[in-house]
């Protein structure tokens, strides 16, 4: 079993908005390794041949920090470049257990021993302080290349500054090095990582449904709509009405 860890660089973020493929931001980068020595960055362009190759391919298993983030702007990535779609490979390979995050690994432990770690300490840079006592640089501010990768897309990388490239390829090499430091795999991670990847496409996709039956569903609603709003105007106005002759009644009488 080949075992790669890869990470994705990509623009901004949209945390607004209808629910689209356009809230899986436009990848820019790939990097991966597979021996914590070397470490391959991939442009946009170049990422989604091995991508695909990879996640077809049974002997091997990928890592991920966030594997839910990545899976889907790889498909995006994919369906862009390729004009294929990797979903199904995506999820054959969640399946059979050849995709792993680092991430959902360490918060299933946790829940398993009684407890979380600590609430909302679960990124890249946490995991790396918790298992390797190193403390990760450049990821906060406004100005990190984190949230500047936009600024190189369609440079090539050999032109980008190192500070972007080292930022990018470090990402890979401590999703594997938190791995290897995990140790074995969490029990029914498989199947929470499916799981996960199903939430991820709901939030970033939209659902997915029948438009026709959704249409049928829709007029069915608004013609009862309009219908019970007729009854409950007669109602108001014969209520209405019923307390006039009330008042009427109690004056002639008092």
């Amino acid at each position: 079993m080949r075992y790669i860890a890869f990470d994705t660089e990509t623009y901004p973020i949209r945390t607004q908005g209808k629910a689209t493929t356009l809230l899986t931001p436009r990848m820019v980068c790939m990097t991966s390794t597979e021996d914590m020595r070397t470490v391959t960055t991939f442009d946009r362009e170049q990422a989604c041949v091995p991508f695909a190759s990879w996640i077809q391919d049974e002997d091997v298993t990928l890592i991920c920090a966030n594997a839910q983030f990545d899976l889907l702007v790889m498909a995006r990535a994919c369906w862009e470049v390729l004009e294929i779609n990797v979903l199904p490979d995506l999820f054959r390979a969640c399946e059979q257990e050849r995709v792993v995050d680092i991430i959902l690994n360490e918060q299933l432990e946790d829940i398993g021993r009684g407890g979380m770690f600590i609430r909302g300490a679960y990124s890249l840079k946490d995991l790396v302080w918790r298992h390797l006592g190193i403390k990760m640089e450049g990821k906060k501010g406004a100005d990190v290349w984190r949230l500047r990768y936009n600024e190189l897309d369609g440079i090539p990388i050999e032109q980008w500054p190192e500070e972007a490239r080292e930022y990018a390829a470090l990402d890979a090499l401590y999703t594997m090095r938190v791995w290897n430091a995990q140790g074995t795999a969490t029990q029914n991670a498989s199947y929470q990582m499916c799981a996960s990847l199903c939430l991820g496409l709901m939030s970033s996709w939209g659902m997915m449904i029948d438009a026709d039956e959704a249409l049928r569903i829709d007029g069915f609603y608004a013609e009862r709509e309009h219908r019970l709003l007729a009854e409950m105007k007669e109602i108001v106005v014969d209520t209405a009405g019923y307390q006039q002759y009330l008042r009427e009644q109690a004056s002639l009488n008092g």
